[in-house]
């Protein structure tokens, strides 16, 4: 079993997203997923960072995790996705829900060269902005 925590955990621990490569862990502090590969968990962590960098300085936040809202990390994972599939023109389950976290990124890093020239930057309104879905009966 990896210890790769995946940065987009939240989207599929909610089951609202999903990926081939992800394993589901139980702690103590509850479920987490972590990733079968290592190289793919440095992409992902890569693509979490290009997201939330112009996300946190729009806000005014440090990149420092006691500080950042949990709200707005989820909003990163969710958003920051979904706007990549839709970008890249990705399949997902034809409701707006990406099937492959990995194949979406592997797919961002053949179309833009690197992930690091994904225009993440042109996101950060929309992902300000998304709202985050209540589950029902919570």
């Amino acid at each position: 079993m990896s210890d790769n925590k995946c940065v987009f955990s939240a989207t599929l621990v909610a089951e609202d997203y999903a990926c081939e490569l992800a394993q589901s862990v139980v702690r103590r502090g509850g479920p987490e997923i972590a990733c079968a590969s290592i190289e793919a968990s440095q992409c992902c962590q890569q693509l979490f960072t290009c997201l939330k960098l112009p996300v946190l300085t729009a806000r005014g936040l440090e990149d420092d995790l006691t500080v950042i809202p949990h709200s707005i990390l989820v909003k990163i994972q969710y958003a920051g996705l979904s706007i990549l599939m839709q970008r890249l023109d990705a399949a997902g389950d034809g409701n707006g829900k990406i099937t492959n976290i990995h194949a979406l990124v592997a797919q961002a890093i053949e179309h833009y060269g690197a992930i690091n020239d994904v225009p993440c930057a042109e996101f950060t309104d929309t992902i300000t902005a998304y709202k985050i879905r209540r589950r029902r009966g919570q």
